[in-house]
């Protein structure tokens, strides 16, 4: 094999030889000197210069191609191209040649193997060559391993800035300096309803519904100098339209200026503040019209704003008067519990805070200082970063002196339908006062008999004749009158005359407590001594249905309550008991049933039950009845307000619970809680 050395030394000799004898010996050195100049020149050249045979040998490499792929000179000139290319084995050598031979110029990248094995990637730019009858690549290679690794680098941030482009919900666009589009991405094609072939033809002023074209183009050429933002009206391809906001901002490339935009739909946020400004109308019409008052507080700072009504309500001139004040100043000392207004005030924001809102009652008093009860909403809410409430205050005086009056009339129409069994109840004591009044009367006038012997005996005393017949004639009294009988019967019945008497003043004393008004204050009493005035008073629609038994916690403290309404309570439930029997047993004609009522302290709550042997409650009537006039009784027996009556009493009132546990067939009971104050809560 030849080598290009051999070669170009062969083709000095044969320039040396060809030289006219008339040449100058100063032209033939000069010859060779530039010859020697190109030798020296590829071997110190920057690049990598391959000269390679037909067959791959390598014909000549210079030091830039050693360090390259880390051989000597001599170790390449006993190589092939195959041995240092993992892209082109021998295999596909005989191609490429030709290739470049047809081509006489090829550029393309490659890798290249070094002696270590590390692969490194090139760019090849190849020369075909022919000289001295022989056929040569010149191939010149350089490293481009920080070239493809900072097209790596900027490949992953277009890949990156792509994703980004694509996953945006905004509609990125291009448009050239005549509102013609270059570029999008899918948020743009999806919000428009156009495929990316259609969007290739779009002007500006096909989807901008609110500018005409010579209009947009105006436009464009004004954003090209600014950087803006501004709304607009984008046609979908449908014809339906979207709120967009668009921003735009132009860059050069390529030497062209081109607008970039970002154009984000706002037809929801559009429509939210369309929403958001009817309602701010709407509940500001609300809150100005309102008959209750609404107050705005902080529990730092008192009131800050309150509507006509609480002006009006509190007899305020305006509200820069009534934000003067705040709730404990507009309260009197002392809440009707008992309770400090300022330390319950705490109590309640402490509770709506915690729970988010509170419903309670609360005696205000106005600036003039006339007092009134009302009923409280307090909402937490959350304004400008800082807790705040809101309070619904409503004057409920006069409701609550006429719910006095219902309650009043409520019980006193109870008593009415108890009339027949408390006139009962009150006639079989009256009657054996009677029966026994009539025994004494008779006893009486058989006695009278013999006093009036045993005076004439008196009057005879000094004739004893006289006294010896006298002494028969009261024997013969005696006998007549029972004398035994008499002194037997007679302390009986005084003694049941006694207790008749005893049992009318019980029923009296019962209905009494019973149809007592009561107060709207809270009181502190015995509940067992109200439940047994409350038996007394309806035992004559238990006694022939069901025996009624007591089961009382003798440790049950007092409980504060409203003695009138509780006492209602009772009487809805122990009638409805004994209804719930009666209707099981026939009114008692198949057996009585039992009713038992029991106390119990459970924690801070006093529960009483009141349970029965009776129907039970179906499932399907269970939600209902607490319901306002709904009866599962016949019409004319029932009017459906007991547990209503009930319910509102315990839960609204006493901001205690009711519950029921029943089971259809079987029986129910009813649980009622009323909440336990201690002594130490009282003070």
């Amino acid at each position: 094999m030849t080598t290009l050395d051999n070669t170009v030394r062969e083709g000095f000799w044969l320039a040396d030889r060809q030289m006219s004898v008339g040449e100058g010996i100063s032209s033939r050195i000069g010859a060779e000197a530039a010859l020697r100049l190109t030798q020296y020149s590829l071997d110190i050249a920057a690049n990598a210069i391959f000269w390679l045979m037909p067959d791959a040998s390598f014909g000549y490499v210079n030091d830039a191609a050693c360090r390259l792929v880390e051989y000597s000179r001599e170790e390449l000139l006993r190589m092939t191209a195959s041995d240092i290319n993992p892209e082109h084995p021998e295999e596909v050598w005989h191609a490429h040649w030709e290739d470049l031979k047809k081509k006489k110029s090829l550029t393309f990248e490659t890798s290249l193997r070094r002696k270590d094995g590390r692969i490194i990637p090139v760019e090849i730019t190849a020369n075909y060559v022919e000289f001295g009858g022989h056929a040569y690549s010149h191939a010149a290679a350089h490293d481009i391993t920080e070239r493809k690794r900072a097209e790596q680098i900027l490949e992953r941030e277009v890949t990156r800035y792509r994703a980004l482009l694509e996953s945006t919900m905004d509609g990125i666009h291009t448009l050239d300096g005549q509102g013609n589009l270059l570029e999008c991405n899918a948020a743009f094609l999806r919000n428009l309803g156009y495929t990316r072939e259609e969007a290739r033809h779009l002007h500006v002023s096909d989807w901008d519904a609110q500018w005409s074209k010579a209009q947009l183009e105006g436009v464009v050429a004004s954003l090209m100098q600014t950087r803006a933002t501004f709304e607009t009206l984008h046609r979908r391809k449908d014809g339906s339209t979207i709120q967009v906001e668009i921003t735009a901002s132009a860059a050069i490339i390529d030497g062209q200026k081109q607008l970039y935009c970002a154009a984000r739909n706002i037809s929801e946020r559009k429509q939210a503040e369309a929403a958001l400004r009817a309602s701010q109308t709407k509940y500001r019409t609300l809150y100005e019209s309102s008959g209750d008052a609404i107050i705005l507080s902080t529990a730092e700072d008192g009131f800050f704003s309150g509507n006509p009504a609480a002006i009006r309500l509190f007899g305020c001139q305006d509200e820069a008067e009534f934000t003067c004040y705040t709730p404990v100043e507009l309260s009197p000392e002392y809440q009707p519990d008992g309770t400090l207004s300022s330390a319950k005030a705490q109590q309640m924001n402490a509770i709506a805070a915690r729970e988010g809102r509170h419903y309670f009652e609360w005696k205000h008093r106005r600036v003039d200082g006339s007092e009134f009860l009302a009923t409280i909403l307090l909402t937490r809410m959350e304004l400008d970063g800082k807790q705040a409430f809101q309070s619904t205050v409503r004057d409920v005086t006069e409701q609550r002196r006429i719910e006095a009056r219902l309650a009043q009339a409520q019980k006193m129409e109870s008593i009415g339908q108890l009339a027949a069994g408390i006139a009962h109840e009150i006639n079989t004591p009256t009657q054996y006062i009677g029966d026994n009044a009539q025994f004494l009367r008779q006893s009486f006038q058989e006695l009278d008999v013999l006093l009036n012997e045993c005076v004439r005996l008196q009057g005879s005393a000094e004739d004893y004749a006289n006294t010896i017949l006298s002494a028969g004639e009261i024997r013969a009294a005696i006998a007549l009158a029972d004398v035994d009988y008499l002194r037997d019967e007679i302390p009986k019945a005084i003694s049941h005359v006694q207790e008749g008497v005893q049992r009318v003043a019980e029923i009296v004393r019962s209905m009494k407590e019973f149809s007592h008004p009561g107060g709207d204050h809270m009181q502190a009493i015995d509940l067992h001594k109200a439940i047994e005035s409350t038996l007394t008073v309806s035992r004559n629609e238990w006694k022939y249905v069901a025996d009624l038994t007591t089961d009382f916690d003798a440790e049950l403290p007092l409980v504060t309550c409203l003695p009138g309404e509780f006492n209602q309570v009772m009487l809805n439930l122990i009638v409805n008991a004994a209804h719930a029997i009666g209707e099981k047993t026939n009114n008692g004609a198949a057996g009585k049933g039992i009713i038992t009522v029991r106390t119990r302290r459970n924690a801070q709550w006093a529960e009483i039950h009141v349970e029965d042997t009776g129907t039970g409650i179906s499932d399907e009537n269970r939600s209902r009845i607490y319901d306002p006039f709904f009866t599962t009784r016949p019409v004319g027996q029932g009017t459906g307000q007991g547990l209503a009556i009930a319910h509102a009493i315990v839960v609204d009132k006493h901001h205690g619970t009711i519950e029921l546990e029943t089971q259809p067939g079987e029986g129910t009971t009813f649980i009622v809680r009323l909440p336990l104050h201690d002594e130490e809560e009282e003070r």
